[in-house]
């Protein structure tokens, strides 16, 4: 008996994933740098490859990172950054201006292909980040292994990400993951830009896991040389916040 075509057929994701990554421009006025890195022009529509695309949140989080640099890094390549959900790296990559060391991670395979092929980018001095700063990068599930995480890497005095809050499943697993890494580091941030993509966003939920992981909570305000790109999202301003970009900031009570 023949067999079925449609039975003999074999689901191979891999051949719906999209690595065709072109090097693209973003400036950075505050710093007086034009990044170069790779990344897609359109995200996959699988929410876990949304790291292939460089949306607003990373350029107003690197904008914000640029206009604080005197007062986060004082002048001196001190400081220890860790970038959670990293994508492409933008918002990393313009602390490694800065920086005396950056990791940048990301949970999702595909994404840390791109990521890493950015940093060896930086690494042969062709992102357009001055060198001087030591930076890696490395695969970090929030809530997961966070312990061997922090054996391989130490200790952060800055902790930042762009777009990782609005999604509800993984704010208990991220500010788990914040806690553990910011332990006994009172006078250390972590610091989340996003913009409100969608009208029933619980803020409220947000702030109440982080009070739960004993964080408080500031916003921020956007720099002034902050323009978000269009085309790479819909803006607009339905209802009290959506379409609207947010910088917030937690530092332990």
């Amino acid at each position: 008996m023949e067999q079925d075509d449609a039975s003999s057929f074999v689901f191979e994701p891999s051949l719906f994933l999209n690595e065709a990554y072109v090097v693209q421009a973003y400036d950075v006025p505050a710093a007086s740098l034009r990044l170069r890195l790779l990344a897609l022009n359109a995200a996959s529509t699988d929410h876990d490859l949304t790291g292939q695309v460089v949306w607003n949140a990373s350029l107003l989080l690197a904008d914000w990172i640029a206009e604080n640099s005197a007062a986060l890094f004082g002048g001196a390549r001190s400081a220890r950054v860790l970038e959670l959900g990293a994508g492409v790296g933008l918002a990393g990559l313009v602390a490694a201006a800065y920086a005396r060391r950056c990791v940048l991670t990301d949970c999702n395979d595909v994404v840390l292909r791109a990521l890493r092929r950015n940093v060896e980018r930086y690494a042969a001095g062709e992102c357009g980040v001055p060198a001087g700063c030591d930076v890696t990068c490395d695969k970090l599930l929030w809530g997961d292994h966070v312990e061997e995480f922090r054996e391989r890497n130490g200790i952060f005095d800055l902790i930042i990400g762009a777009d990782i809050v609005f999604w509800p499943d993984c704010q208990e697993p991220l500010f788990s993951t914040v806690d553990a890494l910011l332990e006994h580091r009172p006078e250390c941030h972590f610091v989340t830009s996003y913009m409100c993509r969608a009208t029933n966003f619980d803020r409220k939920q947000l702030l109440a896991i982080a009070e739960r992981h004993h964080f408080v909570c500031e916003t921020l305000p956007l720099p002034p040389t902050f323009t978000a790109r269009p085309g790479i999202e819909q803006l607009g301003e339905v209802g009290e916040d959506f379409g609207k970009f947010f910088l917030l900031s937690f530092t332990r009570k």
